[in-house]
C-alpha cells in the first residue's frame, strides 16, 4: 500500500531575510589631514594655534552595515573592543534581532535540514 502525499499538509517555510550584522574590509596605509592644536606664546599673546598636518595612518578598517552606512576605525584595539574582529552574527532584517546560532547554518546544512524535515513529514 503506497502512501499519498497531500500538499495541504506540506511544511511551508517563509523566506527569511537574514544578513550579516556587519562586514569588515581592511584599508591599507592612507593619509589624512588633521587639525592639531599647539600652544603658542610670545611676549604679547598666548593661547592655542591650530595647524593642519598630514598624518599617515598605517592600518585601518572600514566596517559596513546592512542599513547602508559605514564607519572607518583606525585602531586595532577599538576593533576588538567593539567586537568587529569576530565573525559577524546574522540579523533578521524584518525585526532587527540577531538570529540564534541554531539557525545560522551554511547552505549545505540548510539543504540537509530541509531534506530531513520533508522526509519526516512524508512518512
Amino acid at each position: 500500500m503506497s502512501e499519498t502525499y497531500n500538499t495541504r499538509d506540506a511544511i511551508t517555510t517563509v523566506a527569511q531575510n537574514y544578513k550579516a550584522k556587519f562586514e569588515v574590509d581592511e584599508v591599507p596605509e592612507y593619509r589624512v589631514v588633521k587639525r592639531i592644536a599647539k600652544k603658542y606664546a610670545d611676549g604679547v599673546t598666548k593661547g592655542l594655534v591650530f595647524a593642519d598636518e598630514v598624518v599617515v595612518v598605517p592600518r585601518a578598517w572600514d566596517v559596513y552595515f546592512p542599513g547602508g552606512h559605514s564607519v572607518r576605525i583606525d585602531s586595532e584595539r577599538e576593533m576588538y573592543r567593539l567586537g568587529y574582529m569576530n565573525p559577524p552574527p546574522l540579523v533578521d532584517m524584518a525585526t532587527g534581532e540577531e538570529v540564534p546560532d541554531t539557525q545560522n547554518l551554511s547552505l549545505k546544512e540548510q539543504v540537509l535540514r530541509n531534506t530531513r524535515t520533508r522526509k519526516g513529514a512524508m512518512s
